[in-house]
């Protein structure tokens, strides 16, 4: 398994990089360019120039997006290609199973996920401290604040780790969604089935989980690490500082959360025992 880890990585990494360096690129000229615009504002600059700056940042923030998009779409291609294409051959003589498999790639999918939007959102909040801080946005007081919420260093685990659980989520469906597709067509009509199939499936989860929200509303307060109920977590989200700014994470329900956990659990086992028992390369 690690040496397919390696070589997943490996042959992900040109890509991957490549987009990186594209979507710090991206996101330096979107900042240049206000920093541009903001300095146009200060002097009236004339009208002709502000609309080229304003038309530019929203080229660059297209690129930004698409770079986003782009690891999204390779990432679900580089599964697809596995039950899809003769490099499926290859990989299912590997003495890996379908669980070894889908481990791999969940790893590698995480970790150039992780990589790149960790590296963009770090690379931005230094260049802005650097083109923008004292002028429009005061970061040391604005990291002081923070420091000052209770329970912070709780608060900033908790959304790292719901991040990746969902992250985690998305991914195994899907992935569930491809191999479903690809054992009920046999690869040979609609492949793309599985997209309609992924949809559904979240569909489907959102509601469930939603309902056993609402049925068993007891929840984790994140801050104090204390378990409340419903009423105590509307009250705690109008008074608490940190639900206004991390938009009401202060809070996570139990419930629907273990049933997210077992979810994770069960879709990974039945991808695993489909692609090993189900799955024929055609």
């Amino acid at each position: 398994m690690l040496k397919f880890i390696k070589y997943e990585l490996l042959g992900s990494r040109k890509f991957m990089l490549g987009t990186i360096l594209f979507a710090l690129g991206a996101t330096t000229g979107l900042q240049l360019s206000l920093r541009n615009r903001l300095d146009a504002a200060m002097t009236q600059l004339e009208m002709g120039n502000d609309l080229f700056i304003i038309g530019l940042m929203g080229v660059l923030l297209i690129m930004l997006i698409g770079s986003y998009i782009a690891t999204i779409i390779y990432i679900v291609s580089s599964f697809r290609k596995e039950l899809y294409e003769d490099r499926g051959y290859l990989t299912f003589t590997l003495p890996i199973s379908g669980a070894q498999l889908l481990g791999s790639k969940l790893l590698v999918s995480l970790f150039w996920v992780t990589i790149i939007g960790g590296g963009v959102f770090f690379y931005n909040i230094g260049l802005s401290s650097i083109l923008f801080n004292s002028e429009v946005i005061n970061f040391n007081g604005f990291f002081d604040i923070l420091r000052q919420i209770e329970g912070i260093n709780n608060i900033v685990i908790f959304l790292l780790v719901s991040t990746t659980v969902g992250s985690l989520l998305s991914l195994l469906l899907i992935y569930f969604s491809i191999t479903v597709s690809k054992i009920s067509l046999k690869g040979k009509t609609i492949g793309s089935l599985w997209v309609v199939l992924f949809f559904v499936i979240n569909y489907i989860y959102s509601f469930v989980y939603d309902k056993i929200t609402e049925i068993f509303p007891v929840y984790l307060d994140i801050q104090n690490l204390e378990i409340i109920g419903e009423r105590e977590v509307f009250i705690r989200n109008a008074m608490s500082p940190a639900s206004a700014m991390l938009d009401m994470s202060g809070s996570v329900p139990i419930v629907s959360s273990t049933f997210t956990i077992v979810l994770i659990v069960a879709v990974f086992m039945l991808t695993g025992y489909l692609l090993d028992k189900k799955v024929e390369l055609e």
